[in-house]
């Protein structure tokens, strides 16, 4: 098993609906249980005084230089060489405006990062040339990216010697888009707020991305996580 998908809903909406919706809205029991919880603290293995990064920092982690983004405390020494994000072309996060590594609802720390748009860039013409919108999977995709981001941030590769960023299994995220992201628009904003972050039995962390468009959350992914597995344990 992949991937599997359970209680979906979908629906039909006319350009007025999807142009003038609120959004996602928490309902009563979000907010009930985020007053409830408990923040912790976490003692990262690595820090840096850095808050935010441009994009040549977030090249430089796409070639696995985590020392020339963070500082040469990161310095790996030529471990973990798969533990970079994407090339340029994959690269759906273009800077990282504010990192609060002790923020957040859960103590744990918030990320906020930019993706400029363009109706030029690859990602709209190929979807759909008819009815062109920013692809799901795309914006997971840099969600998935800001995450890997903080991991390396608090330097949870210090645990670690050849290890890749891996989803953790029976681990189920909940996804809801109540927006399109269309050749019109010319920013989104990548709101992380980590909900859960440690070192056993591998290093992990969870968190909430939401999507913003303006001051519109037009997605939200929960329950976001990945974990830093050796190579050689991936069969295991």
């Amino acid at each position: 098993m992949v991937l599997k998908m359970t209680d979906g809903c979908a629906g039909f909406f006319t350009d007025d609906e999807l142009a003038h919706g609120r959004g996602i809205i928490l309902s009563d029991k979000e907010h009930e249980a985020r007053r409830h919880v408990v923040p912790r603290h976490f003692d990262a293995p690595l820090t840096t005084p850095r808050t935010s990064f441009g994009y040549d920092d977030l090249l430089r982690l796409s070639v696995g230089d985590i020392a020339g983004c963070f500082g040469p405390n990161y310095q790996q020494h030529g471990r973990n060489r798969s533990l970079r994000l994407p090339p340029r072309q994959m690269l759906m996060i273009d800077r990282v405006v504010s990192v609060d590594p002790n923020g957040g609802t859960w103590g744990l720390g918030v990320v906020e990062a930019e993706k400029d748009l363009s109706a030029e860039h690859w990602y709209f013409p190929c979807h759909f040339p008819d009815d062109q919108v920013l692809a799901g999977s795309l914006m997971a995709e840099a969600c998935g990216q800001l995450l890997q981001f903080f991991m390396l941030y608090v330097g949870l590769q210090t645990r670690t010697t050849d290890a890749r960023f891996q989803p953790i299994p029976n681990e189920p995220q909940a996804v809801r888009c109540r927006g399109q992201v269309t050749p019109n628009d010319t920013m989104l904003t990548y709101r992380l707020e980590v909900t859960d972050v440690g070192l056993e039995p591998y290093p992990y962390a969870f968190g909430n991305v939401d999507v913003l468009l303006g001051d519109r959350v037009v997605v939200n992914f929960n329950n976001l996580g990945l974990h830093l597995k050796e190579k050689t344990n991936e069969a295991l």
